[in-house]
């Protein structure tokens, strides 16, 4: 468990968890299971980076054990079959699927434009 420079913020990344075991068995269920219960005993809210859907199979470990999994999603390199195949793969895991983050998407000026306009509006600042 790594300490960040934000208040309360922790960071377990995945070779932490390999290196105290093999590498093949850091995601086998029951790593996965006393993992996840050993943090969930000490933290109120947790995020899991998991590996890409679909390149391995222990993804699907890694998101049936989990609450609920959001999905990111490159524009412009991700397409929609593989999302189509992402989310059956991930449903067919067990996940409790909560949505979907698109990164890397293009913004037209015009748009930021109108979003800086309207955040000024709501804010009531200039």
């Amino acid at each position: 468990m790594k300490r960040t420079p934000i208040s309360k913020l922790f960071i377990l990344a995945s070779r932490f968890v390999r290196r105290e075991t093999s590498p093949c068995s850091a995601y086998l269920p029951e790593v996965i299971d006393t993992v996840l219960a050993d943090l969930s005993s000490r933290f109120d809210r947790m995020l899991v980076d998991g590996p890409p859907v679909l390149a391995t199979a222990d993804t699907g470990l890694l998101a049936g054990a989990v609450q609920a999994t959001v999905l990111v999603v490159r524009a412009g390199r991700t397409t929609v079959d593989e999302l189509n195949d992402a989310l059956t793969a991930l449903r067919a895991a067990g996940a409790q699927i909560a949505g979907t983050v698109l990164t890397d998407a293009r913004v037209p000026r015009h748009t930021r434009a109108a979003a800086r306009i309207y955040r000024a509006k709501v804010s009531g600042t200039p």
